[in-house]
């Protein structure tokens, strides 16, 4: 009888891994969940401000020129 090597090293690798694999799988994904969240609240809370930033630094040359005269 021939025998699959590689078929026996793959059941071997799930039945190893089921138990546990399944909440590491679960922990991952909440894990990117919660820095997908975090990366979105700080887009919410500073992106909107970077374009006040920016218009920011060209009102500051334009008050040094009326300082000027």
């Amino acid at each position: 009888m021939e025998y699959n090597n590689f078929k026996m090293l793959d059941d071997l690798n799930i039945s190893e891994r089921a138990p546990s694999g399944k909440e590491k799988t679960k922990t991952n994904i909440q894990t990117n969940l919660e820095f997908l969240n975090l990366l979105g609240n700080i887009l919410d809370v500073y992106v909107p401000r970077a374009g006040e930033v920016i218009l920011s630094f060209g009102q500051t040359d334009a008050v040094k020129s009326q300082d000027k005269k």
